[in-house]
């Protein structure tokens, strides 16, 4: 699908060029049984996450039936699991913390417990080995681990609800007290929704059996009370906070559930609200299963969970959507500034009525040299009707290209080499399926004579998920 929009138009006016004043239909979920010849045995109270670099989930430790810890390691890709037995990784052990450092390219394991002793360890596993971390600094009684893409930092932060604040921050070489001042304490879960770059905590407010929950985010500069007497605790009080991959928000995985079924709430920076889903044909009721986004089987995946002590599952679900993928693929390296050439990278899904958060990583590192992010409607011609590539050596930036029709530019701040670039995609079922491009080009006084360079140029595909 081609976006046609008139050269010269206003930057703030390409939303009203897509704009065909129809409305997004309800997002369609379904749950599907993942089937595998090999898989991990059964438990409660494991670590999961998602890497997408290797295209893999990694699932650690946990709980047997008889509330023994685990410590075995599992990879499922291409469908299928198997476990991998490497030496040097953590000691069994359960509810411990699991993320995927996107920006070190490594899976974190922090503390977790056996019996009542916690641990304070912190493991990275590259794909190969595994290397011990300094510990967290402090005692964690129910760590909760996130990686916040633009900062390029892993978030750790203590889900204890009889507890004040606790969260420190991993830089890949040491951990440093992170957004303490104004932070709510008694938190019983977290989550980072990076399509609106918000750390969402969830905590207790009140004591006895009218017991209430409240949503406080945090903007990277201050804390923001945002929900507060919810009641509904038994699916509010979550094992886990997701991306939601079908749109800005986050999905909960409950602590626990009432009923017959495996009930799934969202927050869409505003209020929960339930998921739509065929819960008929879905997992049995659980809790304290492992839980992740997957892809390319783009979904919220599940493994384990238990009943009661005794009845613990090895099964693998996933709650998926039904559409059209959404994407971002780079298709054109840029050229190399001082720091590096820049590169782009943002969090799927791009969906109708979500905000597009491109990170551009690698700029120089003085907030003196401003960016400009260019967006184009073709990846083939450009201004004037010529090819693309345009080679940029004659304007003096030697192995430079400029890959995209740039029909619009935006400021980008600079921030100490970082810039996020937000993109408003309007809330049209019509723009599903339309394709533009973009790349940045990047001040770099000093380079080379024109004193810029150009980031790697990426095509985005708007998708339902």
């Amino acid at each position: 699908m081609a976006l046609v929009v008139p050269l010269g138009v206003a930057p703030q006016s390409l939303l009203l060029a897509l704009c065909v004043c129809s409305m997004v239909p309800a997002q369609v979920r379904n749950w599907v049984q993942l089937s595998s010849s090999v898989s991990p045995p059964p438990r409660s109270n494991a670590a999961i996450c998602w890497d997408g670099d290797r295209s893999e989930v990694l699932l650690f430790g946990g709980i047997d039936a008889a509330s023994a810890e685990l410590g075995d390691f599992w990879v499922r890709a291409n469908g299928t699991w198997r476990e991998i037995r490497a030496p040097g990784g953590p000691s069994p052990r359960r509810d411990a913390a699991m993320c995927y450092d996107a920006t070190h390219r490594l899976a974190l394991v922090v503390g977790g417990r056996v019996g009542s002793a916690i641990h304070q360890s912190a493991y990275a596993w590259d794909g190969q080995v595994w290397t011990t971390l300094p510990e967290a600094p402090g005692t964690v009684y129910r760590p909760v681990l996130l990686h916040d893409p633009l900062r390029g930092k892993v978030l750790l932060i203590d889900a204890d609800d009889r507890a004040a604040w606790k969260g420190w921050s991993w830089d890949g070489t040491s951990w440093s007290t992170w957004a303490s001042e104004g932070a709510p304490g008694r938190v019983v879960n977290a989550g980072i929704d990076t399509s609106r770059d918000r750390v969402v905590v969830v905590t207790l407010e009140s004591s006895g059996r009218n017991q209430t929950a409240a949503i406080h985010e945090f903007d990277g500069v201050a804390w923001e009370l945002v929900q507060s007497g919810i009641g509904d605790l038994g699916v509010i009080v979550s094992a886990t906070m997701v991306p939601d991959p079908m749109g800005q928000g986050l999905l909960m995985q409950p602590l626990r559930n009432i009923g017959d079924v495996q009930v799934v709430r969202r927050w869409n920076g505003a209020k929960t609200y339930g998921v739509p889903a065929a819960d008929v044909y879905g997992p049995q009721r659980r809790r304290v299963s492992a839980c992740a986004v997957a892809d390319p089987e783009p979904g919220m995946l599940i493994f384990g969970g238990r009943v009661d002590r005794d009845e613990v599952f090895d099964e693998t679900w996933l709650l998926r959507g039904v559409g059209t993928r959404s994407s971002l693929e780079v298709y054109a390296s840029g050229c190399e500034g001082n720091a590096g050439i820049p590169s782009l990278s943002a969090q799927l899904p791009v969906v109708p009525g979500s905000t597009l958060s491109i990170a551009i990583q690698r700029l120089s590192a003085s907030r003196l040299n401003p960016a400009w992010g260019l967006l184009g409607t073709s990846r083939d011609h450009g201004p004037g009707g010529a090819d693309l590539p345009i080679d940029l050596g004659d304007l003096g930036m030697p192995g430079c290209a400029l890959s995209v029709s740039a029909d619009f530019d935006f400021p980008l701040d600079n921030l100490g080499g970082r810039a996020l670039w937000p993109i408003p995609i309007p809330l049209d079922l019509g723009v599903v399926g339309l394709e533009f491009h973009v790349q940045v080009l990047a001040f770099d006084l000093g380079r080379n004579a024109f004193g810029a360079v150009m980031s790697d140029a990426a095509s985005v595909r708007i998708g339902t998920y």
